[in-house]
C-alpha cells in the first residue's frame, strides 16, 4: 500500500482526489500489539492531532532527499534535473513550511541510455590486470563519483545501477565489459568491477515547477477536519475506558481473535455508524464501518482509525 494521498480544495467544498491510500503511521501494525502475525478482529486507535498534522498525514510524505529537492524547487520556482526516473512524483500534494504545494514535471529532452548493474568487490591481492582510477576516462569517473567512489574507504556493493548514454558507452573502459577488471585508487584500495546485467532505458531531462495549492497547511487540515469531524461526549464509564485506552496505549484498543467483542465496544461503535468516515475517492467501502474518522473528544481532535471485521460490522450497526 502506498499510504500516501493528496486532496484538492475547490471553492467551499472538498474534492477528494487522492492518489493512493491515506498515510498511516509507519509503525508495527497498531492493532496487533506489535506482533505482525496477530491480526485483531476489532480495534480503535485515536491519535491527538493538530490541523497541520492532519494535512501532513493526508498528503505526500517527504524523506530528507525529497525535502531538499522540494526546497530548491520552491526557492527558485523551478529546477531542471536528469534521470531515468522522476526524482519526485509530480501531481502529489505535500506540506513544506506550513504551505501546501504541488509540483508539475515536464520532460524537455530524452536520450537513449543503458543501465548496467554492477558489483564492486574489494580485493587485497590480485593477478588480474589493473587500472588506476586516475587513468579512467571522464565518463567512468563520473559514474563512480555519483556513488562517492572517487576516493572510497572500504566498500563492497552489488547491483548498483550505472547509467550511460548510448553514445557514451564507446568512451568507457568499464562497460559493456571492463577493459581492466580491477580498479586501483590512490589510497591503495583495489576493487573488482563486475557487470551483472544491462538493459535499455531513457535518460530524461525533467523541469519541475512549484505550485501553491493552499497558503496554510493548518487551514487546509482544518477544512478537512471540520467537514468530517464528530464529537464523542457524555459516554458511559465503560466506553470512556475504551476510548482512554485507544488514546493512551501505543497500539490503541484492540480485541484479538481469541477474545470476544464486548457489548460495550459494540455500543461505542454505534456512534461511528451514524457518522461519515473519511473515505478517499475510489478507496475503501461504504458498506463497512471500518476506516478513518475525525473525532473530537474531551476538547481534543483525534485522527481515529476504527477496525471491525466486515462480517461483524453489520452487527454493530443493528
Amino acid at each position: 500500500m502506498d499510504r500516501r494521498a493528496s486532496i484538492a480544495v475547490v471553492g467551499n467544498g472538498l474534492v477528494l482526489a487522492l492518489a493512493g491510500c491515506i498515510q498511516f503511521e509507519e509503525t508495527p501494525n497498531p492493532r496487533s500489539n506489535g506482533d505482525p502475525g496477530v491480526e485483531p478482529i476489532a480495534s480503535l486507535e485515536m491519535i491527538p492531532v493538530t490541523d497541520k498534522e492532519i494535512a501532513r498525514r493526508l498528503t505526500y510524505s517527504l524523506d530528507e532527499p525529497q525535502r531538499k529537492f522540494a526546497a530548491e524547487v520552491i526557492e527558485n520556482g523551478s529546477k531542471t534535473v536528469r534521470g531515468t526516473d522522476e526524482p519526485f512524483p509530480p501531481d502529489r500534494r505535500f506540506v513544506y513550511d506550513d504551505t501546501l504545494y504541488e509540483f508539475t514535471a515536464e520532460v524537455i529532452d530524452s536520450q537513449p541510455a543503458v543501465v548496467f548493474r554492477i558489483t564492486l568487490e574489494e580485493v587485497d591481492d590480485t593477478d588480474a590486470e589493473t587500472i588506476a582510477y586516475d587513468d579512467l576516462p571522464p565518463v567512468d569517473k563520473q559514474a563512480l563519483e555519483e556513488y562517492g567512489w572517487d576516493d572510497p574507504d572500504v566498500f563492497e556493493v552489488g547491483g548498483a545501477p550505472f547509467v550511460y548514454l548510448e553514445d557514451e558507452v564507446s568512451d568507457s573502459m568499464l562497460v559493456p565489459e571492463p577493459d581492466y577488471p580491477v580498479i586501483v585508487w590512490e589510497s591503495g584500495i583495489q576493487g573488482r568491477f563486475i557487470i551483472e546485467s544491462q538493459s535499455e532505458t531513457a535518460m530524461n531531462k525533467y523541469t519541475y515547477r512549484a505550485h501553491t495549492v493552499h497558503e496554510s497547511a493548518s487551514e487546509y487540515g482544518g477544512e478537512i477536519r471540520r467537514e468530517h469531524e464528530f464529537q464523542l461526549s457524555s459516554l458511559p464509564e465503560a466506553q470512556e475506558r475504551i476510548v482512554s485506552e485507544a488514546i493512551s496505549d501505543e497500539h490503541g484498543y484492540k480485541i484479538l481473535p481469541d477474545e470476544s467483542i464486548p457489548d460495550t465496544f459494540n455500543e461505542l461503535v454505534k456512534y461511528f455508524s451514524d457518522e461519515e468516515k473519511f473515505r478517499p475517492e475510489d478507496t475503501g467501502s461504504e458498506t463497512t464501518i471500518s476506516g478513518l474518522y475525525f473525532v473530537e473528544y474531551d476538547g481534543t481532535n483525534h485522527w481515529t482509525e476504527l477496525h471491525v471485521e466486515d462480517d461483524r460490522s453489520e452487527d454493530s450497526k443493528s
